[in-house]
């Protein structure tokens, strides 16, 4: 069977994909402690000489959150792999808690998670193909 770029490049992202899902933080880090975590780049608000605010989703669990990445440009709309840490007031300029980013490990583009979930269905789809073809084969009875 010949598959074309676009189905090699959903398996791609099915395979980068399950390298950022495990990221996706399920509790916020502790005040200096730097925990990686994976997140999507919703929107830059705020640009700085020494840093950009961004608005960051990090999963249904801790939802849209600011973040400060110093003398960083996060990539918009794009899926970001990050060490930080949680920044509390008093001293954010906001009087809300902020994700400080320590370190930016990597990004994959916005459309990984659809590819990825798109290759998924498809070997599922093939999969209940497979198992309807085996179970058509009909077995000869046993002789004792």
């Amino acid at each position: 069977m010949l598959f074309g770029g676009r189905w090699r490049r959903d398996e791609h992202a099915w395979g980068v994909w399950q390298g950022i899902e495990p990221l996706m933080p399920v509790r916020f880090p502790g005040e200096w402690e730097k925990m990686s975590m994976a997140g999507r780049v919703v929107r830059v608000y705020q640009r700085a000489h020494r840093g950009t605010k961004a608005l960051v989703y990090f999963g249904s669990a801790l939802g849209t959150q600011d973040t400060w990445w110093p003398y960083m440009r996060p990539p918009v709309k794009n899926w970001v792999v990050v060490q930080a840490h949680l920044w509390l007031p008093p001293g954010t300029h906001s009087e809300q808690q902020v994700l400080w980013i320590d370190n930016y490990e990597s990004w994959a583009p916005g459309d990984i998670q659809m590819r990825a979930l798109r290759h998924q269905r498809r070997m599922e789809k093939e999969a209940g193909h497979r198992e309807a073809e085996q179970s058509d084969i009909v077995l000869p009875p046993t002789s004792n």
